[in-house]
C-alpha cells in the first residue's frame, strides 16, 4: 500500500501528522499488508521526518519526477515493512 498524509496549511505543527499516519499503519496492519511506500518530494523536510519517526526508511530516489509550482523535483521513496503485530520488521 501507499500512504499520503496531509494537514492543512493553518492546523500543521499540532500533531495532526503524526497521529495520522499511526492510524494509516494500524489499519495496514489490520488488513494485513506486508509494508507501506511513501513518495514524498525530497526537499519536504518535515512529511520525510514524520515517515522515519514512524519507522519509514528511504529506498530510493527518483530524480526529477515530479513538476511541482512550476519546476521540477526529486521524489525520496520511503518503506515501512510491517511484522504481524505492526512493528517495523527487520531489515535485509
Amino acid at each position: 500500500m501507499e500512504d499520503s498524509v496531509y494537514v492543512e496549511g493553518g492546523h500543521r505543527g499540532a500533531g495532526l501528522g503524526r497521529l495520522i499516519l499511526a492510524e494509516l499503519v494500524r489499519r495496514a496492519v489490520v488488513a494485513g499488508h506486508h509494508s507501506i511506500m511513501a513518495r514524498i518530494t525530497s526537499r519536504n523536510t518535515a512529511s520525510l521526518r514524520l515517515h522515519q519517526r514512524h519507522g519509514f526508511r528511504t529506498v530510493g530516489v527518483e530524480r526529477q519526477t515530479a513538476f511541482k509550482l512550476g519546476r521540477w523535483h526529486d521524489v525520496t521513496i520511503m518503506q515501512r515493512r510491517l511484522d504481524a503485530r505492526g512493528r517495523t520488521a527487520n531489515a535485509d
